[in-house]
């Protein structure tokens, strides 16, 4: 579900820069940009959809968020390691 998200997000990305950012073009983003908002709407977003699945699991039980966090540190890197290359 998420590859099927993240697929149509580029087409959104390159439909805000200005394509004369160059050029000193004026009222859209320009890359630097662009990847900034991207950020903060990451950052901001992620605690929120994180929740909404930890309470609604494909499978297994109900997590809280005292859950994630009991997990140790080599844990959370997996996971990380998993997204990034897996």
């Amino acid at each position: 579900m998420a590859g099927v998200t993240i697929v149509f997000f580029y087409g959104l990305v390159v439909k805000s820069l200005d394509p004369a950012y160059v050029s000193g073009g004026t009222g859209n983003l320009t890359p630097f940009s662009g990847v900034f908002f991207f950020t903060i709407g990451a950052v901001v977003s992620t605690p929120f959809f994180n929740l909404f699945v930890m309470r609604h699991p494909v499978e297994g039980e109900k997590l809280s968020m005292k859950d994630y966090f009991k997990r140790d540190t080599k844990t959370h890197l997996t996971g990380v390691w998993v997204e990034l290359y897996g």
